[in-house]
């Protein structure tokens, strides 16, 4: 299998569970490769709902069905290599296990989300010596992104041999950059229906540190939240009984969230 003609998908199972399903009805059992990059590793027991690696002949029409599924939601990214299948495995677990100023994490590098943030903090030289295992990338995120590896930073000869390091500054940095577009895209979309008289990107900006203050972590609950701001006042959650759900921090947020919205239209409800 020539390795510089395939397709590689790395591809979070939590975010889809039945990927394999997707993966194996095209015939791709002789042709494709399927691996498991938690397994052999410490967490290994985790390797069933863990990231996942596909590799497959670039022409192959799995290739469309995958970039359908990362268009419909965060499921991770494709990328091409010169790398022999064994080594993007090996460089791909290196990838996974980072230094942090608190010691080893974690990373989950191929989260769509955060792949433009990441680069735009790192530089072009940084990302692309964590990026070992890379000549190109693309990632669905609203639209799809590509980045190709500059001749003047080629693949390094030689595995890493120390874990790459990401500082908390750095990751803090990361987060800004993602909320701000977060913040300048709600406030392009909503504008024209934002309270008179406020300026518009600081107050959508606001509102959505109020729905972060409440726990209300995912991009879907925070415009929920804006959009609850736009047409009850930003200043809903002051309302006692909306008060009193919002402090119920023993449930979920999107379970408190189901009764504010409960509360709101009227009907009645229960946190559980």
């Amino acid at each position: 299998m020539d390795s510089s003609q395939l397709s590689y998908f790395i591809i979070d199972k939590a975010q889809q569970p039945d990927i394999g399903v997707h993966w194996y009805q095209h015939d791709t059992f002789n042709e494709g490769v399927h691996f498991m990059l938690f397994s052999g590793t410490k967490y290994a027991q985790l390797e069933d709902v863990g990231p996942q690696l596909f590799a497959i002949d670039q022409d192959h029409p799995v290739c469309q069905v995958m970039e359908k599924l990362m268009e419909t939601s965060p499921i991770g990214c494709r990328f091409s290599s010169h790398l022999s299948i064994d080594e993007v495995i090996a460089r791909c677990r290196w990838m996974l296990q980072i230094e942090t100023d608190f010691g080893p994490a974690l990373n989950r590098f191929y989260e769509p989300r955060a792949m433009l943030a990441t680069w735009e903090v790192l530089g072009d030289e940084r990302w692309w010596h964590y990026w070992q295992i890379a000549q190109e990338v693309s990632w669905f995120d609203e639209e799809w992104h590509q980045l190709k590896r500059p001749e003047a930073l080629p693949v390094c000869v030689e595995p890493p041999e120390k874990p790459f390091v990401i500082l908390q500054q750095q990751f803090d940095e990361i987060d800004q950059h993602r909320a701000g577009r977060f913040v300048s895209k709600m406030t392009a979309y909503y504008q024209s229906h934002l309270p008179e008289g406020v300026d518009p990107e600081p107050w959508v900006a606001g509102v959505l540190e109020v729905a972060r203050e409440h726990e209300m972590a995912t991009r879907e609950l925070q415009e929920a939240w804006l959009r609850t701001a736009i047409t009850e006042g930003e200043h809903f959650m002051r309302r006692p009984d909306i008060a009193e759900v919002l402090a119920h921090t023993e449930y979920i947020p999107s379970q408190r969230w189901q009764h504010v919205q409960q509360l709101l239209s009227g009907l009645p409800g229960s946190v559980t």
